[in-house]
């Protein structure tokens, strides 16, 4: 991710912010196209053959038949993608987009405490990644 993060910023020359999210979002869309193929192919081959035996178009096989189960079964890498993703945001950081890694660095240089800023923010890093695998939960249980 950070190879792709200098890549972007160093040798396109482009601005910091957009460089994260470019970066981190060919990164991401990576790893989420690879979940959501490997989903589809975990589909049992007799869903497809039951689908087009009943005549439906393959647009509604896929909307109505296949993505749903494929969209239940990717659900559980998906939220790993995202904990990653939000975790990777520190590394924004290293091209001078403000985050809240680097805010705690500016703070900590400010007053000289480091140990107590830092802690703070791996506590809110683990809150908010806590957060999200309540709500990773939540949905498996709730599509499952």
């Amino acid at each position: 991710m950070i190879v792709v993060l200098f890549v972007i910023y160093f040798g396109f020359n482009t601005a910091a912010l957009p460089a994260a999210i470019i970066s981190f979002s060919i990164v991401s869309s990576a790893f989420v196209s690879e979940v959501f193929r490997s989903s589809f192919i975990a589909i049992d081959p007799g869903q497809w053959e039951a689908a087009y035996s009943l005549g439906l178009p393959y647009r509604v096989v896929i909307a109505k038949i296949i993505f749903p189960q494929a969209f239940r079964i990717a659900i559980p890498a998906l939220g790993n993608i995202l904990l990653d993703l939000f975790k990777g945001t520190s590394l924004a950081a290293m091209i001078t987009v403000t985050e809240m890694f680097m805010n705690a660095q500016i703070v900590a240089g400010a007053h000289q405490d480091y140990m107590t800023i830092y802690l703070t923010i791996a506590v809110i890093y683990w809150f908010f990644c806590w957060l999200l695998t309540i709500g990773q939960t939540a949905l498996e249980r709730r599509l499952a």
